[in-house]
C-alpha cells in the first residue's frame, strides 16, 4: 500500500528532478559548495529524505519538501 501511494507522485518527480538537476548543480559551483555537499543534497532530493534534516530541507527545490514529509508520514501512518 505504501509503495503505491509513493509510485503516484515519485516517477514525476524523478523526472522533473532529473531535468533541473544540472542547475541546481550548477548553482553550487558558483557559491563554491564542496562537491560532498552537493552529493548529499542531491541524495537527499532523489530519495525524499530532504524533510528529515531541516538545514538541507528547502535547499534545491522547496516543493519537493511536501513530497518528502507525505512520504513519511505514509510510511509511518498507512492507513
Amino acid at each position: 500500500f505504501f509503495w503505491q501511494k509513493v509510485m503516484g507522485y515519485y516517477p514525476l518527480h524523478f523526472v522533473v528532478l532529473s531535468f533541473f538537476t544540472p542547475m541546481f548543480v550548477q548553482v553550487e559551483r558558483w557559491f563554491k559548495t564542496p562537491w560532498t555537499t552537493t552529493a548529499f543534497r542531491a541524495f537527499l532530493s532523489f530519495s525524499m529524505l530532504q524533510a528529515w534534516f531541516p538545514k538541507e530541507a528547502e535547499i534545491w527545490n522547496q516543493p519537493t519538501w511536501f513530497l518528502s514529509a507525505l512520504t513519511f508520514s505514509n510510511l509511518t501512518m498507512p492507513a
